[in-house]
């Protein structure tokens, strides 16, 4: 089998590097909502088809409408995104392609945690109890993912930016390191290793719970865990792409 002609459209979030509670990529890409999915269907790709340079080189240019013909991707919290796109959205985006996907309790400062308090850990109960929907889902997790109780399983970042590695390739910080500072209104606020173990924030589970509920719900799906791998591990994503 082989792929329809397709074309790769690439957004940077608006957080300017910065991932923590509160911040701007967090908004975007973990809130629980179709808000991104408008985003991209009415300012990202029309902005696309009006680019000067794309139009030179590609004259003849046409974006489907057809939400069947639309797939939304991403890794980590822009593998939620893609999922957020699918789910809220299926009218603009039915294929959702989801690499180490924060399908947790990410961030406690969203505005839809009010309706979903636990962010997009709720997707497996959303998925198993709603009406189903039009969507084929590919996602991936990995068996040192964030959150998991796997000591090589850490990701982490000290406020030094030292990074320490495992003989699997996977970032790892020990309990005295694994200590990052965010800034929210002001405020800092410390996520640890408590952060990680906290039962709604272990990516290899979320996404576990994701695709059983999927499989129940009889979706077209697939989902690969990836041994001895980490978080939005290359190796597991090369094998996938063309």
């Amino acid at each position: 089998r082989s792929l329809p002609t397709f074309i790769l459209v690439s957004i940077a979030n608006g957080a300017s590097g910065h991932d923590g509670f509160g911040s701007l990529r967090d908004v975007e890409y973990d809130t629980m909502s179709g808000k991104y999915a408008e985003f991209v269907d009415r300012e990202v790709l029309p902005a696309v088809m009006l680019n000067a340079r794309v139009l030179a080189a590609f004259p003849n240019l046409k974006l489907t409408s057809d939400p069947d013909g639309r797939a939304a991707g991403g890794c980590s919290s822009g593998g939620a995104a893609a999922m957020s796109m699918a789910w809220f959205r299926p009218d603009l985006f039915r294929r959702v392609l989801a690499y180490s996907a924060s399908l947790v309790f990410k961030d406690p400062y969203l505005s839809s945690n009010q309706t979903y308090p636990y962010g997009a850990w709720e997707y497996s109960d959303l998925i198993r109890t709603g009406a189903k929907k039009p969507l084929r889902v590919f996602h991936n997790a990995n068996q040192h993912d964030q959150g998991t109780s796997d000591s090589e399983g850490y990701w982490g970042i000290n406020a030094r930016g030292t990074r320490q590695w495992t003989h699997d390739g996977c970032l790892y910080a020990d309990h005295e390191t694994l200590k990052q500072v965010w800034k929210h209104d002001g405020h800092a606020t410390i996520q640890d290793e408590d952060y990680f173990h906290n039962k709604y924030r272990n990516w290899a589970v979320a996404n576990n719970r994701t695709q059983a509920a999927l499989q129940r719900m009889r979706y077209e799906t697939r989902y690969a865990y990836g041994l001895g791998t980490c978080h939005c591990d290359a190796r597991v994503i090369n094998q996938d792409l063309p």
